[in-house]
């Protein structure tokens, strides 16, 4: 099973090669609690570890980030912790979901989100949330996702809210 979804890992630029030779499996264990020794028949686990694997191919590494925003990656990695952006550390990676970005840039009012979710969330959690529609964001009468909602410039502060209310996705 590892090595099926270490295919569907995104390919990793020069930079980073030296960094990666144990990513994927511990990429697996941290988004997906799965282990190199995982039972191929659990159905629950493979289908955790394969959502792990499309995160983590739709999101770049702080580098990238970097090179996209014409920023250093420590000036990255300080977003991240100051929470102006969103990553996940898996290794020694930092790795950055696509979704709060449009345009190559970051999402309007995404530091007011980002400081609204807890600690505690999983990155897929973050991610199912920031994807998903919700009653409380509507556009014509249309639910909308709160990715979609900052993207559109509306009041971060409604999805802050919702944001704060996200115990698990």
């Amino acid at each position: 099973m590892i090595d099926a979804l270490r295919h569907a890992m995104p390919t990793y630029p020069a930079e980073v090669t030296d960094r990666t030779t144990d990513v994927v499996p511990d990429a697996l264990e941290k988004l997906a609690g799965v282990s190199a020794v995982a039972n191929p028949d659990s159905l629950s686990r493979e289908t955790r570890a394969a959502r792990a694997a499309k995160m983590m191919s739709s999101a770049d590494f702080s580098i990238q980030v970097a090179r996209m925003l014409r920023k250093r990656d420590q000036a990255i990695v300080d977003m991240v912790e100051s929470g102006r952006l969103y990553g996940f550390e898996v290794g020694q990676l930092l790795f950055l979901p696509r979704w709060q970005f449009e345009h190559e840039r970051p999402l309007p009012g995404l530091p007011l989100v980002v400081g609204a979710l807890s600690a505690d969330l999983h990155p897929l959690e973050v991610e199912g949330f920031m994807k998903t529609r919700q009653d409380a964001l509507r556009l014509g009468g249309k639910r909308i996702s709160p990715r979609r909602w900052l993207a559109l410039g509306k009041d971060p502060a409604i999805v802050a809210a919702l944001a704060r209310e996200v115990d698990e996705w």
